[in-house]
């Protein structure tokens, strides 16, 4: 079921591992995923975080996500 996901709002919760986000990966047909308000949203590079982990993302928080939300992360990055 959760694999066809499309739109999933997880806002105003208590997510703050960027791992969180790395199990929705087996929605491969979530386009729109808002998370504003969760403690992750805070964490810098967040947006490209996220479409690391869910690159078929074409909306986070209500806003297209950008060539530059699209930009390889560095390893450091995910290591947090």
């Amino acid at each position: 079921m959760h694999e066809n996901l499309e739109e999933l709002d997880l806002s105003h919760n208590q997510i703050s591992d960027p791992c969180e986000i790395d199990q929705l990966g087996t929605c491969f047909k979530l386009q729109k995923l808002s998370l504003a308000g969760n403690p992750i949203s805070r964490i810098r590079y967040y947006r490209r975080l996220v479409v690391h982990f869910l690159p078929q993302l074409r909306e986070l928080d209500g806003l297209a996500v950008t060539p530059a939300d699209q930009a390889p992360i560095g390893e450091h990055l995910l290591n947090r």
